[in-house]
C-alpha cells in the first residue's frame, strides 16, 4: 500500500501568510511562471507597461519586492555581469496553485523537487505523466492541486489561530486526512475518465474527426497512466480500500435481509 507522507509539506507551510499583490506583481509572478525567469526576458515587457515612475529598472523593483515577501528568490550572475536569474519560492508556488489552475506542465517539472509538488503531485505520478500530459488529465491535476492547497491553507490558518497543542495536532490530523482523500478522488476520477466508455462519450457537438482526434489522444494518455508505477500503487491502494468496503457493506446488507425474513 501507497505511504503517504504529509508531516514535512505541512511544517514547511505553517509560516505562510496570505499576500494581496499588486498588478505589476502578479504579471511578473506570470511571466515567470510562463518561462522568463531571467531579468532581460521580462524588462522590456515591464517597462512598456511603465511599471515604474522614478526612472529605476522595473524588474529590480517589483523582483525585489516579491524577494521581500517570501515569494522570490535571486541570483545574481557570476563576476561582473549584471544579469539576474529568478525562482520562485516555496511560498510563491503556494501563492500561485492558490490563486490560478493554468499554467504550462513545464512549470511543474521545473519546480518537481519543491516540497509541495514532491508532496501532492510527485508522490503519485512519474514525470514523464506529467510531461506527456493531456488537456484532460491536466486540468484534472491542476484543479485536484489547487484544492489541496485551499484546504492546506485553511488548515494553517486554524493550527496558527489554536492556542491549544492538542487542538493544533487534530487539524493537522484532519488536514493528512483531507489531502489523502483528495488524491483517492483524482485517482477514481481517472480510472472512470478513461474507462473506454466514457472515452468514447465526448460532446456530441464535436464535428467526427475532432473526436476521432480527442480519442486518439486521451489513449495514449490513459498508456502513459498504465506505464506510471506510482499511479499504478494510487489506484491498488483505492481498489483495495474501495473493495474492502464494498465487501463490508453488502455482508452487512445480507445479514439485514437474513434477520428481515
Amino acid at each position: 500500500m501507497q505511504v503517504m507522507v504529509y508531516s514535512d509539506y505541512i511544517r514547511s507551510l505553517l509560516s505562510y501568510k496570505k499576500q494581496n499583490l499588486t498588478t505589476e506583481q502578479r504579471t511578473f509572478l506570470f511571466k515567470l511562471l510562463s518561462g522568463h525567469d531571467q531579468a532581460f526576458k521580462i524588462k522590456s515587457y515591464l517597462k512598456l507597461r511603465n511599471s515604474a515612475h522614478d526612472g529605476r529598472d522595473p524588474t529590480s523593483l517589483i523582483s525585489g519586492s516579491l524577494e521581500d515577501i517570501g515569494l522570490l528568490e535571486i541570483t545574481k550572475g557570476k563576476f561582473l555581469s549584471s544579469s539576474k536569474s529568478f525562482r520562485i519560492t516555496t511560498f510563491g508556488l503556494f501563492h500561485i496553485f492558490l490563486n490560478i489552475t493554468i499554467y504550462p506542465p513545464q512549470f511543474l517539472i521545473k519546480y518537481k523537487e519543491d516540497i509541495i509538488l514532491q508532496t501532492i503531485v510527485y508522490q503519485f505520478f512519474e514525470e514523464k505523466t506529467i510531461k506527456t500530459s493531456t488537456g484532460r488529465f491536466y486540468s484534472q491535476l491542476t484543479n485536484y492541486i489547487q484544492e489541496c492547497c485551499n484546504i492546506t491553507m485553511n488548515a494553517i490558518q486554524d493550527i496558527n489561530s489554536s492556542s491549544k497543542e492538542e487542538d493544533k495536532v487534530k487539524i493537522t490530523n484532519r488536514l493528512k486526512f483531507d489531502l489523502e482523500w483528495l488524491i483517492r478522488r483524482l485517482g477514481f476520477k481517472l480510472i472512470i475518465m478513461y474507462n473506454d466508455t466514457n472515452l468514447l462519450a465526448l460532446n456530441p457537438e464535436l464535428k467526427e474527426d475532432v473526436k476521432v482526434t480527442i480519442y486518439e489522444l486521451e489513449s495514449k494518455m490513459k498508456g502513459i497512466l498504465s506505464t506510471d508505477a506510482k499511479f499504478i500503487d494510487l489506484i491498488k491502494s483505492i481498489n483495495k480500500d474501495f473493495s474492502e468496503g464494498y465487501e463490508e457493506i453488502i455482508r452487512i446488507h445480507q445479514e439485514h435481509l437474513k434477520n428481515n425474513k
